[in-house]
């Protein structure tokens, strides 16, 4: 009876076990954490771990009753056998408890099954054109803490990204740009346009040169760019039309005399009279010379954003430039100078004439004294060997 007792008591606390767990899967299955199977594997533990309680409390009512007929007779052990036939039929529903539970339990295996096999077929999230396989037929796929890559798909080949890797020093300027527009070498000749739709902030550090990434949208109609492609690209930050420019080289064009010395910025004037005489003029207290370079620079650099030939071009600054004149002599110009792209910069405004020979370059002999000035190409009326550049409309 004893022994009956302890093995009703062992169940009792499993059944007790059981309930907590169920209770606590309960909890975690509303809060997302579990899935729907962890669930029904509970349930079907707690309901097994009832039956055997049950079919133990029975076994013990069965042994409690054996022992009571045996002391008791007549109308007692009657009552005995009735008791008994009750705790077999509490036996006999314990056992149908306990099958039904083996049956959820299989029903939940099943669905299990179901889904592993739902597993097997992957079908993939877009509609699109395969651009690289990873696996082959009959391999293996061994799925671990991270997805395998079996298929890389592109959605629509019609729309294209161009990532583009802009320094640093020309980060600032792409915020301006107007176009942007590139070629690829599988099309020479051939450009594209496109529109920039995101400036990433992340910078990339490569060999201490560091760069943006870009990313330029591309319609694709024709579907000729590839992925992977490389692209060079031309980005407009402005541009000006109907313009007078003239060459950067000009910009840093310093005159030096025969003997080698370079001239000061009065070197020459726009009425054509040699360094000399201008610079006499100016000793003797003349500041109404019109034209000159040195008279320009005294009445308006104070004022004026006036650069030296070795500074940077920078728009709005007041620079000299020297021309060649009629007479073959070289006479300064003051401009004011607008955009540039590096090679060429514009003429906002100032005494130069479209068609004067800008002075680029200077090349001294010393057995006569001559000067050779090399000329800007693309710049200036018509050409002549040994003639400078000069201003040009574009």
């Amino acid at each position: 009876m004893s022994g009956a007792q302890a093995n009703v008591a062992v169940l009792k606390a499993q059944q007790d076990d059981a309930l907590s767990l169920l209770k606590q899967q309960e909890s975690l299955l509303k809060a997302g954490v579990i899935a729907q199977r962890d669930y029904d594997v509970a349930v079907t533990a707690y309901k097994t771990a009832e039956a055997r309680y049950n079919q133990a409390q029975a076994q013990l009512n069965q042994a409690m009753l054996s022992q009571q007929s045996s002391a008791s007779s007549g109308v007692a052990q009657t009552q005995a056998q009735m008791q008994q036939s009750q705790a077999q039929v509490q036996q006999s529903q314990a056992q149908v408890q306990q099958a039904q539970a083996q049956v959820q339990q299989a029903e939940a295996a099943l669905r299990l099954a179901e889904v592993n096999l739902a597993h097997t077929t992957i079908t993939s999230p877009i509609d699109g054109v395969v651009v690289s396989r990873d696996v082959n037929v009959g391999q293996t796929v061994a799925a671990s803490l991270s997805a395998p890559t079996l298929f890389t798909i592109a959605k629509d080949l019609t729309q294209m990204q161009v990532i583009a890797n802009i320094d640093q020093a020309d980060i600032g300027l792409v915020e301006q740009a107007k176009s942007v527009k590139f070629s690829v070498d599988a099309f020479p000749g051939k450009e594209f346009e496109g529109a920039i739709q995101q400036m990433r902030l992340n910078p990339q550090n490569v060999q201490n040169v560091v760069t943006y990434n870009v990313v330029i949208d591309v319609a694709n109609p024709e579907q000729k760019l590839k992925p992977g492609m490389t692209a060079n690209l031309t980005i407009t930050i402005d541009e000006r039309n109907n313009v007078l420019k003239v060459p950067n080289s000009a910009l840093r064009f310093t005159p030096t005399d025969a003997s080698g010395q370079r001239l000061g910025r009065s070197g020459g004037n726009g009425n054509g009279n040699g360094g000399g005489q201008r610079g006499q003029r100016q000793q003797q207290g003349d500041g109404s010379a019109a034209g000159g370079a040195q008279s320009g620079g005294q009445q308006g650099g104070g004022q004026s954003n006036f650069a030296p030939p070795s500074a940077p071009v920078l728009q709005g600054q007041t620079r000299i430039i020297w021309v060649l004149g009629q007479d073959g002599k070289l006479q300064s110009r003051r401009i004011k100078v607008g955009l540039t792209d590096g090679a060429s910069t514009e003429v906002l405004e100032g005494n130069l004439q479209e068609g004067e020979m800008v002075v680029t370059g200077q090349t001294l002999s010393s057995a006569n004294r001559s000067t050779t000035t090399n000329a800007a190409p693309g710049f200036g009326g018509a050409q002549r060997p040994g003639a400078p550049g000069g201003g040009r409309r574009n």
